[in-house]
């Protein structure tokens, strides 16, 4: 699926995000109800909720506006742009809960709305939100990626040396390489997983090699115990298999 290169207009993510806020204060109400919600009960909420969805719609574009939540390119979508997400919702749900404090000492007695459909509502809209967006960032990044895979790509360490080098070599849309797995001396990450890569020992090389057709080991401990590099560097050369190494990073 191939996704536009323009940028999408800011006023359509915000759109978006008051439909996926109202989607989930509806979806709040059915929980509540257990969906089992008859015609009289739904006319004495909605006598209550008429007086609130006014302001629910307001305060959200206020506060999504504020917090700049819109702003954020969805097919980059990074951390700071999550944080600022949750922020945004739980300040809403703090305004409804203060609003909805005044409402009822200060007008007709009733909150804005129930406890359970704010708490319901904050989690289901920032789940929506996060969700969309990334969703989108991992179409975008399958989208751009080349067909063609050149190399398989074992990685020679499972820390946070080898989860950076992952990282760039995934992020990097124009690399025809793929990652099928790193390699550790530690005994018990075998069959872990690191962000869905497989964690093979070491010992195994020759077998992931030839399952998998390895192109490229890259080894990527910034300080490897010589000995057990030296056999992985070795197994490599007996197998016909390049070999780099991650670039140390000067202190």
């Amino acid at each position: 699926m191939l996704l536009p290169k323009s940028n999408t207009p800011r006023w359509i993510i915000m759109l978006l995000d008051m439909f996926m806020s109202l989607l989930s204060l509806g979806f709040a109400y059915l929980i509540r109800f257990d969906l089992k919600a008859d015609e009289t009960l739904i006319q004495m909420e909605w006598e209550i909720l008429s007086k609130s969805i006014l302001v629910y719609f307001a305060v959200k574009f206020v506060i999504f506006y504020l917090f700049k939540i819109h702003k954020g390119l969805v097919r980059h979508t990074s951390t700071e742009d999550m944080r600022r997400i949750i922020l945004a919702s739980m300040v809403s749900s703090f305004a409804f809960l203060v609003l909805g404090m005044l409402r009822f000492y200060f007008y007709d007695g009733y909150f804005l709305f129930p406890m359970s459909v704010l708490m319901i509502e904050f989690l289901a809209s920032t789940v929506l939100m996060l969700g969309g967006r990334f969703a989108i960032k991992l179409m975008y990044l399958e989208s751009m990626k080349t067909k063609d895979i050149e190399e398989k790509v074992l990685i020679y360490g499972a820390g946070i040396s080898g989860l950076i080098t992952k990282r760039t070599i995934e992020k990097d849309i124009n690399n025809a390489q793929k990652i099928v797995g790193f390699l550790d001396d530690n005994p018990k990450l075998k069959g872990n997983r690191l962000e869905g890569i497989t964690i093979y020992p070491t010992s195994e090389i020759q077998k992931i090699v030839s399952k998998e057709g390895v192109n490229l080991v890259i080894i990527a401990i910034q300080s490897p115990d010589n000995e057990s590099k030296n056999k992985v560097v070795e197994e490599c050369l007996r197998l016909k298999i390049e070999v780099k190494k991650v670039a140390r990073k000067k202190s």
